[in-house]
């Protein structure tokens, strides 16, 4: 079950202290948008690759494909590191009709795909989660009677399940929520509604 406050890393010993990392030199140039890549237009020194593609399955990189479609409507999402050097990108979905949820992409060290699922399903209208201090997701519901916003395991180990934030006393048609973790003990949430 996903914890109610942010755990905290051992402390390091004299012989274990982490050291800044070197400033690295740019390697792209934010906002330029001066190169067009497979039909986009990107910041010079970026490359696209299409990872999924709607109502299609996904390629993974052993040759196999996902079981599921990839969703419509991705409306918000975050990355979270795996200890094998790849990620999860945990995506929002928008569908209405129960059938928006949270999807998870995860990739290699390679960058490559090599499992979608679908984390959160049965919701309406998720929208611009965010990561919590912790690592799990936070998925917003943009329904006017259960503006419910979900906490979700971006492993899909725990089961996603309904926060206080967004409780029945404030239930709104939340559009985001976002994380202030400058103090890392005790971190401020926000939640915004049209």
């Amino acid at each position: 079950r996903p914890t109610n406050s942010p755990t905290f890393p051992p402390p390091t010993s004299a012989n274990n202290i982490l050291r800044p990392a070197q400033p690295a030199s740019p390697t792209y140039s934010p906002g330029d948008l001066s190169v067009e890549y497979d039909g986009l237009l990107l910041s010079t020194g970026l490359v696209a690759t299409l990872v999924a593609e709607v109502d299609s399955l996904v390629p993974y990189a052993n040759g196999a494909e996902s079981v599921l479609d990839f969703e419509q409507d991705p409306k918000g999402g975050a990355t979270f590191p795996l200890p094998n050097g790849g990620w999860i990108y945990v995506i929002d979905f928008a569908r209405g009709n129960d059938r928006g949820g949270v999807g998870a992409l995860t990739f290699n060290a390679d960058g490559r795909v090599t499992d979608y699922r679908m984390l959160l399903e049965d919701t309406n209208d998720n929208r611009h989660g965010a990561p919590t201090p912790w690592g799990t997701y936070l998925s917003v519901e943009n329904i006017e009677d259960d503006g419910s916003i979900y906490e979700v395991d971006p492993t899909g180990v725990i089961r996603a399940e309904r926060t206080l934030l967004g409780s029945a006393a404030s239930r709104s048609a939340w559009t985001g929520v976002a994380v202030d973790n400058r103090r890392s003990n005790s971190p401020v949430f926000f939640v915004s509604s049209n």
